[in-house]
């Protein structure tokens, strides 16, 4: 797949942005987002509570999805595997990608960004985070 390597380099900078778990966000399609309005729908069948999600975006992550668009926006998922643009990437690759950073097993994970970004919220006092 065209860009691979730059697809996975920038899913880890999307997702340390994104305060979704890995398994909705590794499988987020493009026609879920509005990058004009800053914006991800994440349909009700994906969530677990059956009920439409929007999930706004920091500028950065939509630089980033733009930058990305190029390399995937033809297919219908935003972050890619290495196999082919039909599939979406896969947990194991976003945790071989921290391990190449030097994150060690049970260090850090792909699932990893939203346990932070709830713990950070707590300690603020807000069950959520405005970015």
């Amino acid at each position: 797949c065209a860009g691979s390597n730059r697809v996975r380099e920038r899913d880890l900078d999307v997702l340390s942005r994104i305060t979704r778990g890995r398994r909705t966000y590794g499988k987020a399609e493009w026609s879920e987002f509005d990058l004009d309005k800053a914006e991800w729908r994440i349909p009700a069948h994906k969530m677990k509570m059956k009920a439409v999600h929007i999930v706004p975006l920091s500028t950065q992550a939509v630089l980033i999805l733009r930058e990305l668009h190029p390399l995937t926006g033809a297919g219908r998922y935003v972050f890619t595997g290495a196999r082919g643009n039909d599939r979406y990437m896969s947990e194991n690759t976003v945790n071989a990608g921290l391990r190449r950073l030097g994150y060690a097993v049970g260090e850090m994970t792909g699932h990893g960004f939203r346990s932070m970004a709830s713990t950070a919220s707590r300690l603020h006092g807000s069950q959520r985070l405005k970015f």
